[in-house]
């Protein structure tokens, strides 16, 4: 399996996004890009990234390859890669190491780093397939805000829908937290074909899924009545990453 990852600063990204999502990730690589799936140990939260083939060159793959990696051996060759860096990927299965190259475009001066890589990978982890009631979309800044305040007041979240509005709602000791959303304030985009509509997350699962998200991007967020809420990020066009966390009982 080979592939090439032509932008040091999408190298970068991805690293990013990996660290992020857990320690030691599994990865498959097929011809139409790249997927991680993680279900955390507790099985509260599932994360999903995708990245389409668009981001590689120089895909040579039979089928699909799977293989797991440390997100921190993959960090440390990251600090490595420079603006003029091509970053090349090579999975060598009889020595189990992910070979990576980063080649200056402009002198031809290559660097090799060898990353151990287990192939016992467990069966792969699924998506979860639901029909969500109520779906919006606004700026990760807004969202963030507003967890933001979640967190001093209490450990978790109503999230609720009726009557075109979304509303956060938290207790603490002594203490309540309301915030409201609607279309244009600041909702980009709101759908609902069921009202009402509420069900409780954890805060603490929901402020890390906002890591990812730089100021001006956009999360789109689906929830139901005491179903996993998703929430949603596209990756400049070219993937997503998904969470999806489950609710309070």
């Amino acid at each position: 399996m080979r592939f090439t990852i032509p932008k040091s600063t999408d190298f970068k990204k991805v690293v990013q996004v990996l660290t992020k999502i857990s320690d030691e990730v599994p990865l498959k690589v097929t011809h139409e890009g790249l997927t991680c799936r993680v279900l955390s140990e507790d099985k509260t939260t599932l994360t999903s990234l995708y990245l389409s083939a668009s981001m590689f060159e120089d895909v040579e793959v039979e089928g699909e390859e799977v293989f797991k990696v440390r997100t921190k051996d993959l960090a440390n060759v990251a600090k490595r890669a420079s603006r003029n860096d091509i970053a090349e990927f090579e999975l060598d299965r009889a020595n189990r190491i992910l070979i990576v190259r980063l080649r200056d475009k402009k002198t031809g001066v290559i660097r090799q780093f060898d990353i151990p890589v287990s192939l016992e990978v467990e069966g792969e982890v699924g998506e979860i397939n639901l029909s969500y009631p109520v779906t919006f979309e606004v700026l990760a800044s807004d969202f963030k805000e507003v967890l933001s305040d979640l967190k001093i007041v209490g450990d978790e979240v109503e999230i609720s829908y009726s009557q075109g509005k979304v509303r956060f709602r938290s207790e603490g000791v002594g203490r309540v937290y309301e915030a409201f959303m609607e279309q244009d304030r600041p909702l980009i985009y709101l759908s609902a074909n069921e009202e009402p509509v509420s069900s409780v997350y954890a805060v603490d699962l929901l402020a890390p899924t906002m890591k990812v998200a730089s100021a001006s991007s956009v999360v789109r967020v689906s929830f139901g009545e005491n179903i996993p809420i998703q929430l949603k990020f596209d990756i400049k066009g070219q993937g997503t990453i998904t969470y999806w966390l489950a609710p309070r009982t």
